[in-house]
């Protein structure tokens, strides 16, 4: 399974301490019981490299959310971004995001699939760009 996922930091909200969530998404992986699970059946709450995230997902309670279930990994990469500018995670200070997906990492056959989804959103923003 490829999803997008949002980690919720509950202890975190109520006791007001900012960040609180996370935007990230991943491939061969299950849902089981609320929870993402790796192929080598560990959970998985994210890959951030803010400092002591991996101390802070073991400590809080944690809610998952699955925002998208997608065909390809390719697919939820592309979705992921456009939910990470949308929610601006990267300037918000309640998430633990330190930067958006990079498609430059997504697989030489999808650029021209890339190309057409950035034309189309800026498209959306009217933004005019000469090739």
């Amino acid at each position: 399974m490829n999803i997008v996922y949002k980690v919720i930091f509950t202890q975190r909200i109520a006791n007001n301490i900012k960040p609180y969530y996370y935007i990230g998404s991943k491939s061969n992986c299950i849902i089981k019981d609320g929870l993402i699970y790796d192929k080598d059946n560990k959970v998985y709450f994210g890959s951030s490299h803010y400092d002591e995230y991996d101390k802070i997902v073991k400590t809080d309670k944690c809610i998952v959310e699955i925002l998208y279930i997608a065909d390809t990994y390719s697919e939820a990469l592309l979705f992921e971004r456009d939910i990470q500018i949308e929610n601006d995670v990267v300037a918000s200070t309640e998430y633990f995001n330190l930067s958006i997906q990079q498609l430059t990492i997504l697989p030489i056959q999808n650029m021209l699939r890339i190309s057409i989804y950035m034309k189309v959103k800026l498209l959306d923003l009217n933004v005019i760009i000469h090739w």
